[in-house]
């Protein structure tokens, strides 16, 4: 068995496009607006996965600034992956059933450990930005059809 990848944190004041303020550039590539106003970014403060991939259940207070550190198979891709499912549900053009179905399906979604108890998938995140604060919920289920449904939806 391989070890699970550690979460290492490293807090400083970053600036709307994420990079550190001191080294924060302006101008036209840089992605910082021209008047030098904060772009409008989400940034999450926590994530709890429940039975996500090979995790049966990791709840991660999140830093400005994360590093992902951990051997081969330990699923620091499979974490990172939660975040891209989260862009993929609210992508235009996008939607459950497309962030699954890239995913190929709700058994490869389901941790392997968690077949035959609690099927349920979740992913909870905080988000701590302005106006934007508070957390959301999404608890994913498989009846029989095979289509992942949404058992609960929490904001």
């Amino acid at each position: 068995p391989t070890a699970p990848a550690q979460v290492l944190e490293k807090s400083e004041r970053v600036t709307g496009d994420g990079a550190p303020e001191e080294n924060r550039q302006s101008g036209a590539d840089s992605g910082v607006p021209p008047q030098g106003g904060e772009m409008s970014a989400i940034r999450f403060s926590r994530i709890e996965l429940r039975n996500w991939k090979n995790f049966t259940r990791v709840d991660v207070p999140l830093a400005n600034r994360v590093f992902l550190v951990g051997p081969n198979a330990s699923g620091k891709s499979n974490f990172l992956d939660a975040f891209r499912f989260l862009r993929d549900l609210v992508t235009e053009g996008g939607g459950l059933a497309k962030a699954v179905d890239a995913r190929d399906g709700m058994s490869k979604l389901r941790s392997l450990y968690a077949r035959g108890t609690n099927t349920h998938v979740s992913i909870a995140v905080e988000v701590t930005n302005d106006p934007g604060a508070g957390s959301v919920m999404i608890e994913l289920g498989q009846p029989r059809n095979n289509d992942p449904v949404p058992v609960s939806v929490i904001v």
